[in-house]
């Protein structure tokens, strides 16, 4: 890519020029080596000769002057292929074939760059150039680079006996079948000239339907055999050696990837280099070194293809390098553009015209012209803002600024141009790109280490809580044993002297032994008998919790009436109501279930539900008991129109021990176990207890037992 962008900068393509000077950050990757170039070359003389079409050389020193570049001195007899004995008593001009010709510069090149179809650079041409050389004992060749697309050279010289005599030189085809055979390499090796034939007119016969430029591309040169032969194999090897080169950086990166902790950033240098060994390969010639019957039109698809993946590796390169926002809604464009471009090249181009991909050269030039100025941007953001990243900016600036100062130095003529210089530098370049890498890569790695480090020692603080919460929840469950133990045991102490002062009271009250001959007595008699059994209804209470907390406890179920349970309580609390004027209601569907459950820990769920909605009840208020059937099983719902709590007090109200702490709560006295027994009598029948509340207006409890606990009368009878 970098020597079709440097003869057309010499040919004066301004557009060219400053996709160059655009895509200067990207040349390293973008301009691999081609095939063939000419090296670099003191300016032709002047030929002074009678024969205005013979360009004399006889002072020429080739060993101080160095090589010629035959710039000058061609004519061309264009969309004509004449025979060389058709030029062979007369010179170049043709005076006598009957067929206009002109004089021209090299290169010569058919078709505009720009255009829309592939055929406006087809056609056919004869160019011919007469020279006098000079006497020498060593051979003269000619080394003509790349012709397109075939090409028949021949030479016509005078011998020792005068005559005229034509030798064919080299041929890649028969130009005059060109339309109707498959093209293949271009480039043409190098050709010696007949030896002592100081006057030689060289005859290329030339003709395109590949490409969409035609012509004389490169510039020929004319030097000992010797050197060219030594020029020419130093090309040849170069860029093979630089795709392994790239190879080899490339498979060792992902590689080294693969036992990294970041792959992802080492795949897109292993894409960068990998896109980059691809490129050289099939901008030279190295395809036709392994495979010589390679077609050129599918070498121009790979060719392009190559360019077309060298961008988005590139830029997916700086934006992993120096990017900030990987995301970019332009690297989204980047990189939908160039895959159709790609897409195409590979699957579709086989299906159009010979050549028809290079006629996305000049649109995905001005794509990359837009790609460079935002990497431009993004190298310079770095430079000047960035602060862990400038270093490989810095590095990424230099390696661009060296490859396109020297593209753009030799295509204005200010150094010679060498292919070794420019692979070299290719090479370089890439070197550069691995040193940024290298040193962003050790950035991230520091980085890396430093989280490490800092999460070490988070995971050491981490261990060292983990370990304080593991003392103190051991200590808390054997305070909450020791606490449970200490209960139980204090519960079963208590229940000794309890009953005592319940069946003794009882026994005064009824006055088995005798009347109380002082009321007083009686009434006393009557509070101790009173307290005493709420005070052993509370440590069954805490006994039951203990039980089934240590899980000790077990059910003793048996198949009883739901409703028949529910009015023996609701008589039981009746006095207790009736003191504070409360109604109570009960609501229930006819044709209920039996209930399979602990017929004892049943009552315990009602009776504290019910005490519960009488104590915390306004003067004169109102208790509803509903049973009913619901989808998933058989629901007791006990609803009071007390004082209520707010919903965010209900936790606090199913904790053990604990009350609602709000001002009408304080009123009522309890030790706040009755709900969290309820929860967890309710959890051992595989009941559901829910709570809905809002303060001032009651609460409504319901338990709702699952369908597996019921049974029908149906199901009844067939047991």
């Amino acid at each position: 890519m970098s020597i079709d962008v440097a003869k057309a900068c010499q040919r004066g393509r301004a557009a060219v020029c400053t996709v160059v000077i655009s895509v200067c950050l990207l040349a390293a990757t973008l301009m691999g080596p081609a095939a063939a170039m000419t090296p670099g070359a003191p300016p032709n003389p002047q030929a002074t000769t009678t024969n205005p079409e013979l360009v004399n050389y006889t002072n020429w020193n080739f060993e101080e002057q160095g090589a010629i570049r035959l710039v000058s001195g061609w004519r061309v007899f264009r969309n004509k292929l004449l025979a060389p004995e058709q030029l062979r008593g007369f010179d170049c001009k043709g005076a006598t074939t009957g067929y206009a010709s002109e004089r021209i510069s090299l290169p010569d090149v058919w078709g505009p760059a720009l255009t829309s179809t592939v055929s406006s650079g087809h056609g056919v041409a004869t160019y011919c150039i007469e020279l006098d050389l000079p006497q020498s004992e060593r051979f003269l060749a000619l080394r003509f680079g790349t012709l397109r697309t075939i090409s028949r050279i021949t030479a016509v010289y005078q011998g020792d006996d005068a005559h005229l005599d034509v030798i064919p030189l080299y041929q890649n085809g028969d130009p005059l079948r060109a339309p109707n055979v498959e093209s293949l390499n271009p480039a043409v090796p190098l050709i010696s000239l007949p030896y002592r034939g100081e006057r030689v007119r060289i005859i290329v016969q030339l003709a395109n339907y590949v490409h969409k430029q035609g012509g004389l591309i490169d510039v020929p040169t004319l030097d000992y055999y010797s050197r060219l032969d030594a020029q020419q194999r130093r090309d040849a090897s170069l860029p093979m050696a630089l795709v392994l080169v790239l190879l080899m950086v490339s498979i060792g990166t992902v590689i080294i990837g693969r036992m990294s902790g970041n792959q992802m950033r080492y795949n897109v240098f292993a894409f960068l280099t990998a896109a980059s060994a691809f490129r050289v390969f099939f901008v030279s010639d190295i395809i036709w070194d392994y495979w010589p019957s390679f077609p050129l039109s599918r070498k121009y698809d790979f060719e392009y293809l190559s360019l077309f993946l060298v961008l988005p590796a590139y830029y997916m390169f700086v934006v992993m390098l120096l990017g900030r926002d990987k995301n970019w809604f332009f690297s989204k464009i980047v990189y939908s553009v160039s895959g159709l471009f790609a897409c195409f090249a590979v699957f579709a181009a086989p299906f159009f015209a010979p050549g028809t991909v290079t006629l996305l050269r000049e649109p995905f030039q001005v794509f990359w012209i837009i790609n460079g100025f935002v990497i431009a941007f993004i190298i310079i953001r770095a430079v000047v803002l960035g602060r862990g990243e400038k270093l490989d900016a810095v590095i990424v600036l230099f390696a661009a600024v060296v490859m396109a100062g020297y593209e753009l130095l030799s295509v204005f003529g200010l150094v010679p141009f060498s292919m070794e210089w420019s692979q070299l530098l290719v090479l370089l370049v890439t070197m550069l790109h691995a040193r940024a890498f290298v040193v962003s890569f050790r950035g991230v790695e520091a980085e890396r280490d430093q989280l490490t480090e800092s999460l070490l020692e988070a995971n050491t603080a981490l261990e060292g809580q983990a370990t304080d919460l593991r003392l103190a929840l051991r200590r808390a469950e054997e305070s909450s044993r020791a606490k449970n133990e200490f209960l139980a045991t204090m519960s079963h102490e208590l229940r000794t002297p309890l009953n005592a002062i319940i069946g003794f009271s009882e026994v005064m009250e009824k006055e088995a032994f005798g009347p109380l001959e002082n009321k007083h007595y009686k009434d006393y008699v009557k509070d101790i008998y009173g307290s005493g059994r709420h005070l052993l209804s509370i440590v069954n209470d805490i006994l039951d919790l203990a039980r089934i907390e240590s899980g000790n406890d077990e059910l003793y179920e048996d198949e009883f009436d739901p409703v028949l349970v529910v009015e023996a309580m609701l008589r039981i609390v009746g006095p207790q109501a009736a003191l504070k004027n409360i109604r109570c209601n009960l609501e229930c569907a006819s044709d209920l279930p039996m209930l399979h459950a602990d017929q004892r820990k049943f009552k315990q769920i009602l009776i504290n539900l019910l005490n519960n909605a009488i104590k915390f009840n306004f003067e004169g208020g109102r208790v509803t008991v509903s049973i009913d059937m619901v989808d998933n099983g058989l629901k007791i719902e006990i609803k009071d129109t007390g004082i209520g709590m707010n919903k965010d007090d209900i936790p606090r109200a199913l904790a053990r021990f604990q009350q609602v702490d709000s001002e009408l709560a304080r009123r009522y006295e309890g030790l706040g176990i009755g709900l969290s027994l309820v929860d967890a009598l309710s959890e051992q029948h595989g009941a559901t207890l829910e709570i809905e509340s809002e303060m001032g207006l009651g609460t409504r409890v319901s338990v709702t037992f699952p369908e597996k606990r019921l049974l029908f009368p149906a199901q009844k009878a067939a047991i």
